[in-house]
């Protein structure tokens, strides 16, 4: 018997006291001391009565404050899968759907209100639902599934990438289960991933292509080695010592030591043209503008081509040793691509500066490359080393051109 009942006994038994002392009450004298009696005892009621309603009061007041706090549980949780960042989507155990929060609508692209019975499968990517059916079908089987990657297909948007954890619900009463997803986007992270693998595929080629260059390189010093420096040293001591021995004339001895002098003096040229293929010592003393301009007036003289200079660029002016070097080297590698490879005959450098950035602009009427082509083609002749070194200091290369038209290279380095 509860507290109420209690109560409810208490004051039918004061009910009933009344009635009776109202009778003692009408009849009078000699039933006075009973009288006294049914008063006490109803006093002994009243106290009763009143602890039993404070009791009930705290009773009370209990029940309210634990409705209070269901609801205010109830309120944070509901809160909670409502605005949580990851989709949040309730099923039946076949995968329809019952409730969704708000990212979850978000990220299927689709009202809350219209998900409700509809089939999950509705929004799986084409090629995943097979494996999806599998799951859903072996699901009971399982409490939880975790980190499974599964692609979601939205209502007229892209795919997005997903990372799902399952939780099954059990209903006893029922025999039966419903099936809480969460639904976290990783398209991201996906994105970047593949970002991550191109690049470490790019970086591969470029290594390797560093290296097929530092060694073709080495074989070109070599073969310049051999060919010119060692075959003249050679030419040399073969003609100076037997003529100098053999032939006592003072005068035709001097004709050998100047043709051997003349010797010497285009071996020093053939070891000072090596040593500026390594490493100008001309962009280290004077700069940029200056190397560049140095370096025209060689080609110039060597192959004959006509080579416009348009150098508006400070010529005292110095800048970070990276951004000197990096556009010296784009410049000797597109000057040498228009001499040897594209056939031009004229051609025109461009440097600037302006918009806190130096702008060298190699241009050539040379055979060109179809625009189609230009992709394919920029993995060779240099263009991919040339990127890379750009790229390396912040900066940008652009390459455009036409067939029978020309080549024009853009490379822009910040200014630090």
């Amino acid at each position: 018997m509860d507290k109420q009942d209690k109560l409810k006994n208490k004051l039918q038994q004061m009910q009933a006291q009344m009635i009776m002392l109202n009778e003692q009450v009408n009849v009078g004298g000699e039933n006075q001391g009973g009288l006294y009696a049914d008063l006490e005892e109803f006093s002994t009621l009243l106290e009763e009565l009143s602890v039993a309603e404070e009791e009930l009061r705290v009773q009370n007041e209990e029940l309210e404050n634990t409705r209070l706090a269901v609801e205010k549980e109830r309120s944070r949780y509901l809160e909670l899968f409502e605005f949580a960042p990851d989709g949040y989507l309730l099923s039946d155990k076949f995968g329809i759907i019952l409730e969704v929060n708000q990212a979850m609508s978000l990220m299927l692209n689709t009202p809350a209100e219209r998900l409700g019975g509809k089939p999950l499968a509705l929004f799986i990517y084409s090629e995943d639902k097979k494996e999806f059916r599998n799951k859903l079908n072996n699901i009971g089987a399982v409490e939880t599934i975790e980190n499974w990657d599964l692609r979601l297909q939205p209502k007229k948007k892209e795919m997005i990438h997903s990372r799902v954890k399952i939780t099954v619900k059990h209903k006893p009463t029922e025999k039966t289960f419903e099936l809480f997803w969460m639904f976290h986007n990783v398209s991201d992270l996906v994105e970047i991933t593949e970002m991550l693998r191109v690049s470490e595929a790019n970086l591969k080629l470029l290594s390797n292509d560093l290296v097929s260059r530092i060694e073709d390189e080495k074989m070109k010093l070599s073969m310049d080695l051999h060919d010119h420096i060692g075959q003249a040293l050679t030419c040399l001591k073969l003609s100076i010592r037997p003529n100098i021995l053999m032939n006592k004339d003072y005068q035709e001895q001097k004709e050998i030591l100047e043709i051997a002098s003349q010797q010497i003096g285009e071996i020093l040229d053939s070891v000072a043209d090596l040593s500026l293929r390594l490493r100008p010592q001309l962009l280290d003393d004077l700069g940029l503008a200056k190397a560049i301009s140095w370096r025209i007036k060689q080609v110039m003289k060597q192959t004959g081509s006509m080579i416009k200079e348009n150098i508006t660029l400070e010529i005292a002016k110095r800048f970070d040793t990276p951004v000197e070097i990096t556009l010296y080297r784009i410049f000797e590698e597109a000057l040498n691509n228009a001499v040897k490879h594209a056939n031009a005959n004229v051609i025109t450098i461009t440097l600037a500066e302006g918009d806190n950035a130096i702008k060298l602009t190699i241009a050539d009427n040379g055979i060109g490359i179809d625009p189609s082509e230009l992709e394919k083609e920029s993995q060779h002749s240099g263009f991919t080393g040339m990127k890379e070194r750009i790229n390396m200091i912040g900066g940008t290369l652009q390459t455009t051109s036409k067939l029978g038209i020309g080549t024009t290279i853009q490379a822009t380095a910040p200014i630090i």
